[in-house]
């Protein structure tokens, strides 16, 4: 019974496909991140400012974009994230009262991870120095003062740009786009389509990576044309806009965006997707362990099921009641011993043992040296038929060994005749 429960669990454990939860592991290892979205602690002049975030691909980008003003971009270390999550700290080199824009990017695109508020800067609670000049742009590039909903909106003299060149859209709380322009133009005429009451900032990044100043924030007005919106839109996620910059006393966690277009759909559904699959990883993991587990279990299931073998018992006396798991026995047999009693021989000599009474034919075999015919033994002539002599009382006969017997005689094997119920008279 062991070695038969030791061969059914190999066979089991081949049978338990472990190949599915190396494949689950693959499938968790290669599902894409998606859903990048940020956090910061309250911006402070010449203090640290401490950014966290969760998903994404790396590398990871943080861009720091002041109205009027330079942006900073910057990288962070691969270091900074575990795989799952991340968090960076560097110092705010912005004098108090600045406002700006914090966005985040990662392998995905720009502004994958959202746009902040506008965000002002606060003093500094320990009186830290820090250097906040602006580092200055190495291109410029002019654009309208004002932007209407589905009108036109123009940008002009980046020649000092190397080209191709990039513009970006940045809505506070919101997404950002990009926009590309032909080459060898002077100047770039696009369709606003934002909504109205959206606010806006723009800045150019050429061919090299440089980056122009930024536009201030622009709030778009209102138009009778709106056929240029519809879902892709720019926008912004929140439903009502704000010029005031937010406090820096907060933590705020922005909203999901990016690309030249709206990524909320596209976010929404790898996140549905990612976790769909991760439930099935899930799901999968648990039915390949409880399969491994305890098949010996399994296996005596299979066999009271089935039978010692694996197959199914058939019933052949279908009118034989079951009384298996009833704690019934059979009753016992009634029955009492029969022995066997040898018939009484007659003796055809006059011989008689010690006690008198005749001796079987056995015994006159083994003594009846003196015959006239040798050749026929005493069990032959015990068969010749019966006899005058009354019966001797029923004996048994012990048959010994034949190395027992001593003076060369040999047993024969026992002859019983049947004998009549009523003595002869």
């Amino acid at each position: 019974m062991r070695s038969r429960a030791q061969r059914i669990y190999s066979v089991d454990t081949v049978d338990s496909k472990p190949w599915l939860l190396t494949i689950g592991i693959t499938m968790l290892f290669v599902l894409p991140v998606t859903g990048l979205s940020f956090s910061y602690s309250a911006p402070k002049s010449c203090e640290p400012f401490n950014i966290s975030w969760n998903g994404g691909r790396p590398p990871f980008y943080i861009m720091i974009t002041p109205p009027s003003g330079t942006p900073r971009n910057i990288s962070a270390p691969e270091d900074a994230w575990n795989g799952v999550e991340g968090s960076y700290s560097f110092t705010l080199n912005l004098t108090a009262g600045q406002n700006f824009i914090l966005s985040m990017s990662d392998a995905t695109g720009f502004g994958a991870g959202g746009n902040s508020d506008l965000l002002s800067v606060g003093g500094s609670s320990t009186n830290a120095q820090c250097n906040t000049t602006d580092p200055g742009a190495p291109f410029t590039f002019r654009f309208a003062t004002a932007i209407e909903q589905c009108g036109q909106y123009s940008f002009s003299d980046y020649s000092a740009a190397n080209e191709p060149v990039t513009i970006r859209g940045i809505i506070p709380v919101g997404t950002s786009f990009e926009l590309s322009p032909p080459e060898q133009a002077t100047s770039f005429s696009w369709s606003a389509d934002i909504a109205t009451g959206s606010r806006i900032l723009f800045y150019m990044v050429d061919n090299d990576g440089r980056i122009s100043t930024t536009s201030p924030i622009l709030q778009v007005t209102e138009s009778a044309n709106s056929t240029c919106i519809d879902e892709s839109s720019p926008h912004s996620t929140i439903s009502s806009v704000t010029q005031e910059p937010t406090s820096p006393t907060s933590t705020s966690t922005p909203s999901q965006g990016g690309g030249g277009k709206d990524h909320t759909p596209a976010i929404i559904g790898g996140s549905v997707a990612g976790g769909l699959a991760l439930l099935t990883l899930i799901a999968l993991i648990i039915w390949t362990v409880r399969r491994r587990r305890d098949p010996l279990k399994r296996y005596k299931k299979r066999r009271a099921r089935n039978g010692p073998d694996g197959m199914r018992p058939i019933d052949l006396a279908p009118s034989t009641p079951d009384l298996r798991g009833q704690g019934a026995r059979l009753p016992p047999l009634e029955f009492e011993p029969q022995p066997f009693i040898l018939p009484p021989a007659r003796s055809t000599n006059g011989h008689a043992g010690a006690d008198g009474v005749p001796l079987s034919p056995t015994h006159v075999s083994n003594t009846n040296h003196g015959d006239n015919n040798p050749g026929q033994t005493g069990m032959s002539k015990s068969m010749a038929g019966p006899s005058s002599q009354p019966l001797a009382p029923p004996r048994f006969v012990l048959h010994t060994d034949a190395g027992s017997i001593h003076g060369g005689a040999l047993e024969q094997p026992p002859t019983y005749n049947a004998a009549s119920q009523n003595s002869p008279s």
